[in-house]
């Protein structure tokens, strides 16, 4: 059984698995016109996979719609299908997820776009800010997850709270205040 999260739209799931060589995937580019060979690169590169072998190939189709993507994975490799950089990102996000610690993918046919266009979280740090390394696990949590959009809540009535060294006047001046609204709702 096939499990990505969020669910795809459709999976078609077929008999065998590809082995992802340790020396892993290569990029064929099917369509100079736009050029995604960074835009792969370095999502390949977050995903710590290395090129090498045209194992995993990438087609521009733009007949798919924003962030949406097709991955047809066989036993001689991979095919991988989208119109924009998130499409593709989010099928490297899916193989990811596919794959096993041994680096084995099922066989399959993933058909996907995600239902709604805003899919995201939100950080309210108003009062409290929790630092830069848990801003960071929530980005990376975001992409794991396909959530596309990062709502970051900085500030309340009782004012800005971040320092911001290129803004002093932020937390000088906007950071106090001579009354509140707080319990005024009555």
């Amino acid at each position: 059984m096939i499990n990505v999260i969020p669910k795809p739209r459709v999976v078609k799931e077929k008999e065998g698995t590809y082995a992802l060589p340790e020396s892993v995937i290569g990029i064929k580019y099917a369509d100079s016109s736009i050029n995604f060979r960074q835009c792969v690169a370095c999502a390949l590169a977050k995903m710590s996979i290395v090129m090498d072998e045209p194992d995993i190939t990438f087609w521009v189709a733009p007949k798919l719609v924003e962030e949406q993507y097709v991955l047809k994975v066989t036993e001689g490799g991979i095919k991988v299908y989208a119109a924009d950089y998130s499409g593709f990102f989010y099928a490297l996000v899916t193989l990811r997820q596919l794959a096993d610690k041994s680096g084995k993918v099922p066989c399959c046919e993933i058909y996907d776009k995600p239902e709604y266009s805003w899919r995201g979280v939100q950080l309210d740090e108003s009062r409290h800010f929790f630092g830069a390394d848990t801003v960071r696990k929530l980005l990376d949590f975001m992409a794991q997850h396909k959530l596309n959009r990062f709502h970051w809540h900085l500030t309340d009535d009782q004012g800005w709270r971040i320092e911001i060294k290129k803004y002093p006047l932020l937390t000088e001046i906007g950071s106090k205040r001579s009354g509140t609204q707080l319990h005024n709702w009555n």
